[in-house]
């Protein structure tokens, strides 16, 4: 038995009340989806969160996707679209052409040096070796040049990167000749 501050619901009204909710739901929020960004798809009926990025006096919105995905991996808002273009830098929405994009193409190629490198290219075995060899020399010599200046605590310019190239050619012509 209920007291005077309980109420009692019968399993049917909760039902018709969830089926209500779910009815109001899908009449504001349409077909939105929580996975995909609707913008490239065109107007389709669906709930919009105001954009807080654009500072427009015309109303913009997003999907529910761009709305809740932190950072908005997709700008789906027409008025930032639009600053975009006008700004002539739409590529800062190029995936392909983000830092993590270029940093994924940079680990699967850093992880090889210019003697490994020399490895998979056509060049005969002799080559390979002498390649190895060139590039273990060069290598040794530069960190050497460069201990001089972590030992002095000097600061290593561009000029100094360009005399140290300069003097490992000429020691190249010399050996030639």
């Amino acid at each position: 038995m209920a007291t005077a501050d309980e109420v009692e619901v019968t399993l049917e009204e909760v039902l018709q009340e969830d089926n209500e909710l779910i009815d109001t739901a899908d009449a504001v929020l349409g077909n939105a989806s929580a996975t995909h960004c609707s913008f490239p798809d065109g107007y389709i009926r669906q709930a919009l969160f105001a954009c807080l990025t654009c500072k427009t006096d015309e109303p913009a919105g997003l999907c529910l996707v761009c709305a809740v995905t932190p950072p908005r991996a997709n700008v789906c808002c027409a008025a930032c679209m639009a600053t975009y273009a006008s700004s002539a830098c739409e590529f800062l929405l190029d995936a392909a052409d983000s830092l993590m994009a270029y940093e994924a193409s940079h680990e699967s190629t850093s992880g090889q040096d210019a003697s490994e490198q020399a490895f998979q290219t056509g060049l005969s075995h002799e080559q390979q070796v002498e390649m190895a060899i060139g590039y273990d020399h060069m290598a040794s010599a530069l960190k050497e040049y460069l201990a001089g200046f972590a030992a002095s605590g000097q600061t290593v310019k561009a000029e100094d990167i360009q005399g140290f190239f300069e003097t490992l050619r000429a020691s190249k012509r010399q050996r030639r000749e």
